[in-house]
């Protein structure tokens, strides 16, 4: 058997069809550059039973990268594959690379786990299964997972594999967002709660990042593009800027009428003449959406968390986006297990003052704690957790809170509200994004504004007196008598939104490819 004779396959369980795996495309290019043979299947949107049911079992080798929301998955689809078949099985990514000790002790149906990025060490597997050869040092298997160290990988500049678009069809493909990264990926903050990947960032180049995505958007027609790293701004320096300056140049000059979305750090921009003119130039390139991980809005979760930031640095981003048409997306933090009844009132007042219309930031906006990250060690210093171990590998580990009202604030929202609200299938926050990006595709979007703006205008006063029952006063009781009134307030509108969304995707898909 040599390397393109052993069958070989990258497996994908994303939950929606307009996400293809960065990472498993990324090590199918590389690999496929190599001169390996090596297949990608998409188990994307299906329930579980329909993945078991569907999953191809004529592979020699399995390779299945890891996610707190996916790993459960993963492990039940290795045990059905481990029934029927001889087949290796290898494990990657984040999550692998934090609890590897752990799934050894987990699952008996994973042969080997690759601890930091995987396309070469999987490579190294590969040659070991057909020649003998040894496997990288990053290679942990169930005899050896002690003396392993992880591997970052120098060398990115190759492109992926397109099999999810080339397999698809035109009116799918403009539909989906496109997942780019403009540096290796590691995140360089420092967040109590934080499960990223550290270390240097190593960049691609402008050139390289725009040929790319000059090919996805004249061979598929995708119009939007995301910026995955954790901080499309690393290592925040104004070389940093001068950087992404140079790629919104080198975008604008392929005339393509695209939109983007990034992440960037609540200290990315300040008010100055330089960071205002790079603003613009995002704005006018397409960066309709950004992601702030802006987590509170009082200073004492703030230093808590490590964000190195100011509630006053909070507000003031938000406000330079929004001046410049650019949507901003919020991550947030609403309620830990340390939040005091004076924290969860200075959230409230931050976030109404901000004009948060998105119900998520109020309802399901509390903290996840994840085995291993230092906020999880505090917890057990301090007694708050409170269910088994094997429920802080994903969004499962209850806790006890430090404040009495705030746990009975938070179980009253579990019990009567969180399940209601993430089942809203349209909320005015990202349509008003999406309408940005129609907007900037295609200007006749801007017939929808003004009705947009009335229904978000009349759905903040009602989460503004909502929750200020809740968090401000603290009456759960009145705020039992109102929760049914206010939750179906959102559910009727939710047939008038979804008629909105689909006139405004009508104008997206079609509106031109270039300017």
């Amino acid at each position: 058997m040599n390397k393109k004779e052993l069958k070989t396959v990258l497996v994908s369980t994303n939950t929606s069809y307009r996400f293809s795996n960065l990472e498993n495309d990324q090590m199918a290019g590389f690999l496929r550059n190599n001169g390996y043979s090596i297949d990608l299947y998409y188990a994307h949107g299906r329930d579980m039973e329909d993945k078991l049911n569907n999953l191809p079992l004529k592979y020699d080798l399995y390779y299945f990268s890891l996610s707190f929301k996916n790993y459960r998955q993963c492990i039940e689809l290795s045990k059905l594959i481990k029934m029927n078949t001889q087949a290796i099985i290898v494990y990657g990514g984040k999550f692998s690379t934090r609890y590897y000790y752990d799934l050894f002790n987990m699952t008996k149906s994973v042969d080997y786990i690759i601890i930091g990025d995987c396309d070469y060490p999987f490579q190294t597997i590969i040659d070991h299964i057909v020649d003998g050869t040894p496997t990288h040092c990053s290679v942990a298997s169930i005899n050896n997972h002690k003396d392993v160290e992880p591997y970052h990988n120098g060398k990115i500049e190759y492109f992926p594999a397109y099999d999810y678009y080339e397999n698809d069809i035109v009116k799918r493909n403009v539909r989906k967002e496109y997942c780019i990264q403009s540096k290796n990926n590691v995140c360089m903050g420092k967040c109590v709660f934080c499960t990223e990947q550290k270390g240097e960032p190593i960049f691609k180049s402008v050139q390289h990042i725009v040929d790319e995505i000059a090919y996805v958007a004249n061979r598929f027609g995708i119009k939007k593009f995301f910026f995955t790293d954790d901080n499309l701004f690393d290592p925040n320096t104004n070389l940093a800027k001068e950087r992404i300056k140079a790629l919104c140049l080198k975008i604008q000059e392929t005339k393509l009428n695209l939109v983007f979305k990034c992440y960037i750090k609540a200290f990315t921009f300040r008010d100055t003449i330089e960071d205002r003119e790079l603003l613009k130039l995002m704005s006018n390139v397409g960066f309709k959406t950004i992601f702030v991980g802006i987590e509170s809005g009082n200073q004492e979760d703030l230093d808590f968390y490590n964000k190195f930031t100011t509630v006053e640095d909070n507000y003031m981003i938000l406000s330079l986006l929004n001046e410049y048409g650019i949507v901003p997306q919020i991550g947030f933090i609403n309620i830990n297990p340390y939040t005091t009844m004076g924290k969860l009132r200075k959230n409230y007042e931050f976030l109404t003052k901000i004009g948060m219309d998105n119900l998520f930031m109020y309802v399901c906006s509390y903290m996840r704690v994840y085995k291993a990250t230092p906020v999880y060690h505090k917890m057990i210093k301090d007694g708050l957790l409170i269910t088994a171990e094997w429920d802080y590998f994903d969004d499962q580990g209850l806790y006890r809170f430090v404040d009495r009202q705030v746990e009975e604030i938070f179980n009253f929202i579990k019990k009567f509200m969180y399940d209601r609200v993430r089942n809203l299938d349209y909320e005015m926050d990202w349509l008003l994004y999406f309408y940005e990006e129609c907007f900037k595709l295609n200007p006749i979007a801007h017939n929808f504004k003004e009705n947009l703006l009335e229904i978000r205008s009349a759905q903040l006063e009602r989460i503004k007196n909502f929750f200020y029952i809740l968090m401000v006063e603290g009456n759960i009781s009145k705020a039992q008598d109102n929760v049914e009134e206010f939750l179906k307030s959102f559910e009727h509108e939710q047939g008038y939104l979804e008629k909105i969304h689909k006139d405004l995707v009508n104008i997206y898909v079609n509106a031109p490819l270039y300017c």
